[in-house]
């Protein structure tokens, strides 16, 4: 079983989540994204997008900086982001 590891999204979400500012979402890492001269990781999100959120399909693919995972990871590895919307 694939390591589980927190990583704290370096920018704000602005699809924001229903009654709070701050949100937990499981994505599971797909790919890397070198298209540009910066590296990212593809996330797909594992679950569903929080009831109530702006716009869910926003949600459903992200991209970050392998650096911001704390402990590294690797394709196929799950992470769980902290996304947050201003209040």
């Amino acid at each position: 079983m694939r390591k589980l590891t927190a990583v704290l999204l370096g920018c704000l979400l602005l699809t924001g989540c229903a009654a709070s500012s701050e949100h937990e979402l499981r994505y599971k890492i797909s790919g890397i994204d070198n298209s540009s001269p910066t590296e990212y990781l593809k996330l797909d999100l594992v679950d569903d997008a929080p009831k109530g959120a702006l716009d869910p399909k926003a949600l459903a693919h992200q991209l970050a900086y392998e650096r911001e995972i704390s402990g590294g990871a690797v394709v196929g590895d799950e992470v769980v982001c902290t996304v947050s919307r201003p209040v």
